[in-house]
């Protein structure tokens, strides 16, 4: 099952990353919107784990809010994925961005 999602996953990324930078990736909302929740839920669980983000925490619950909300229309939304990830929904874009680590 990984194996097809990440095909279809790899199809879609062309049209679906804006922006990707040191820490962020800005993804395009209405792709997204426009996908089955399976391989929505599959996307971003790959980007926050790229990104350094705790698996254990981004659990299934928190990627089905986020992928509800984005079936839904539902911007203003943040979600915390744990190791400073946050998703946030809103002004037809999805931004996954983790925080700088403090320095001391």
């Amino acid at each position: 099952m990984d194996r097809a999602m990440n095909v279809f996953a790899g199809r879609l990324l062309p049209d679906l990353v804006r922006k990707k930078g040191s820490g962020r990736v800005v993804l395009d909302w209405n792709v997204l919107r426009g996908s089955p929740p399976a391989l929505v839920t599959h996307i971003l669980r790959g980007i926050v784990a790229g990104l350094g983000g705790s698996v254990e925490i981004a659990d299934f619950e928190r990627l089905t809010e986020a992928t509800r909300a984005l079936n839904k229309g539902t911007g203003g939304l943040r979600i915390e994925m744990g190791a400073g990830v946050t998703i946030s929904l809103g002004s037809g874009e999805v931004r996954i961005e983790k925080r700088p680590g403090r320095k001391r």
